[in-house]
């Protein structure tokens, strides 16, 4: 039993310097190293959007002339009435200023609504369509023209189109048209005209 205490008690000798050495090996792997700490800046204050303005309202544009009020046939032809035939048809425009043409009063112009004896067609050739034209049908062309003291047509222009290539053929055809003019007291005056033009497929 002495052995065993002394086997013991040399183990425990041979040990306990082993034990010195890792311990000590661990406390010089760590060490405290003192640093300095510095205070971040406040952040800085946020600035408020100033508030936007509410954008100004354009006045709207200021005619130069006020347009004289429309009397009742001047209305209902600016409205369509009595269009709906195809036929002969008057514009709401009474009376234009250097409109061109023959005449001792240029600027007399007057509606069919102001008219004793409308305009009456004498010679009307029909527009010429090719081939080509023909198979865009269907196309409406709606045409203004004044017919003069002599019953020629003068000024004509398209109104509306659905289709562009139907105006030339169309404008050539009606310059060609003659009529008896129509007259106001018994008298012959220039007048303006409305021609719709359906061309159906």
């Amino acid at each position: 039993m002495a052995v065993g205490a002394a086997a013991l008690s040399l183990a425990c000798f041979l040990v306990l310097p082993l034990l010195q050495a890792i311990s000590q090996k661990a406390a010089l792997d760590l060490s405290l190293v003192p640093m300095q700490t510095a205070e971040l800046p406040p952040p800085p204050p946020v600035e408020e959007e100033p508030e936007k303005e509410p954008p100004k309202e354009e006045e709207p544009p200021q005619l130069d002339e006020e347009s004289p009020p429309l009397d009742l046939a001047q209305l209902e032809m600016a409205l369509g009435a009595g269009m709906g035939d195809g036929g002969l048809g008057g514009d709401f425009v009474v009376r234009i200023q250097g409109l061109g043409g023959s005449g001792d009063d240029v600027s007399s112009l007057f509606s069919l609504a102001d008219l004793d004896q409308k305009p009456r067609p004498v010679h009307q050739p029909q527009p010429v369509l090719t081939a080509a034209l023909r198979k865009k049908m269907p196309a409406k062309v709606v045409v203004l023209f004044v017919v003069d003291q002599s019953g020629r047509v003068e000024n004509p222009v398209v109104q509306s189109s659905s289709d562009p290539a139907f105006e030339a053929v169309v404008l050539a055809a009606i310059k060609q048209w003659k009529f008896e003019p129509g007259k106001r007291g018994g008298q012959p005056v220039r007048s303006r005209m409305r021609q719709p033009f359906q061309f159906e497929g």
